[in-house]
């Protein structure tokens, strides 16, 4: 029998009083260091705000769930302090109202109350680096690399359903795609025994900063060869990093990409086609400002939300991002929100407006820490 210990904290630090403003910017304070990654609507019209919270650093942290209403109202704040579990990777909501979570080498299953209804670890977790989940229909899957480094490191793919029952494992040797794949998304349902990914890859034998990144599509059959995309995705003077990934409404892969040359760095957005032939790429540059990148989600007009931090002199300066893209790579609108900080997450909800989390240092108090933040927005990202 699995026994979770779940510790309940309310915060009740000089929090803004309740409200019922249908749009708004508002922070939870915490004991400590408080990054807010993802968020999920709950069937009632509230939220959970599902950040990491350091102990006394990253390596001693735990997870931390954020219950609120619909207006952004504090309901309650508890800390998971079981099983070594310390980073938060990716969300999802399920049908019945729970919601799946892993935390790099673990998945849990939580209910509307933040209880854990069932917790699996992975296997062969010490040298697994796991990334974010895909879901479809019932079933999610979980790609990882072993071990981060080497040469001629052994992709996996995972794929469980929604009970947390592994349906399958299958595996790849980056020597197949000529390169060590740091960073690997699926992007199709392998009903059929063939895998559609996106990553990233150091072309070069040995890893060093001189190298540059090389993005890619591959195809992975259930037999034969792995089919393969790759291009120089920048000229020789840049670097392109994978951030995330998305898929369109036409059931065709987007991938979110960080472009960084000798002065600056700004997103790239790439979309493959059902050939994985790169369909369109478009990049976006604000005055020569660093734009630091965490997320893309999928809009309900087909468009896509990008978040991260924009500044001219780097994180500890920058403000939170978010950038607004119609469903062929046009910017429709950009925002800055106050203070500094970073978005880690944003969303388009049922009502045509957005919800990000992320986490501020704007409103200070005596405690050396962040705030988790939490902003709701109109369709236009005004509040």
């Amino acid at each position: 029998m699995i026994v979770i210990a779940m510790i309940l904290v309310i915060s009740c630090k000089k929090e803004a009083p309740s409200s019922n403003r249908n749009i708004f910017l508002k922070t939870y304070q915490t004991d400590t260091l408080a990054t807010a990654l993802q968020l999920v609507q709950m069937p009632d019209g509230g939220f959970i705000i599902i950040s990491n919270e350091a102990a006394s650093t990253y390596a001693n942290g735990r997870p931390l769930l954020t219950r609120t209403d619909k207006y952004g109202n504090l309901m309650w704040n508890r800390t998971i302090q079981k099983y070594g579990l310390t980073y938060w990777a990716d969300a999802f909501l399920l049908n019945d109202g729970n919601f799946i979570a892993h935390f790099g080498s673990n998945i849990c299953k939580f209910d509307t109350n933040g209880n854990i209804k069932n917790f699996v670890p992975l296997k062969n977790v010490g040298d697994l680096v796991v990334y974010p989940i895909s879901h479809f229909g019932s079933k999610f899957i979980l790609p990882a690399c072993s071990p981060k480094y080497s040469l001629e490191s052994v992709n996996k793919i995972y794929t469980y359903d929604d009970n947390l029952t592994l349906l399958r494992t299958d595996s790849f040797f980056n020597s197949s795609l000529s390169g060590r794949v740091l960073g690997l998304f699926v992007n199709s349902n392998p009903s059929s025994g063939t895998y559609h990914i996106l990553g990233m890859k150091y072309p070069n034998a040995n890893w060093t900063y001189s190298d540059y990144n090389k993005l890619f599509a591959a195809t992975i059959p259930s037999t034969g060869p792995v089919i393969q995309t790759v291009w120089d995705s920048a000229d020789q003077n840049n670097w392109d990093y994978t951030v995330r990934q998305s898929i369109a409404n036409d059931s065709e892969a987007i991938l979110l990409g960080q472009r960084i040359t000798a002065t600056t760095s700004y997103p790239i957005v790439i979309k493959f086609d059902k050939d994985q032939k790169v369909a369109w790429e478009n990049e976006f540059q604000v005055n020569n400002a660093n734009i630091g990148l965490t997320n893309i989600s999928l809009c309900k007009d087909g468009g896509f939300m990008i978040v991260g931090n924009i500044g001219k002199t780097g994180y500890t300066a920058a403000q939170p991002y978010a950038l607004k893209i119609d469903q062929n790579g046009s910017k429709q609108w950009y925002k800055t929100f106050p203070g500094t900080g970073v978005l880690y997450y944003g969303i388009n909800l049922s009502d045509g407006g957005y919800a990000f989390v992320g986490s501020s240092t704007q409103f200070g108090n005596s405690l050396n820490t962040n705030r988790i933040l939490f902003i709701k927005t109109d369709a236009n990202g005004n509040f």
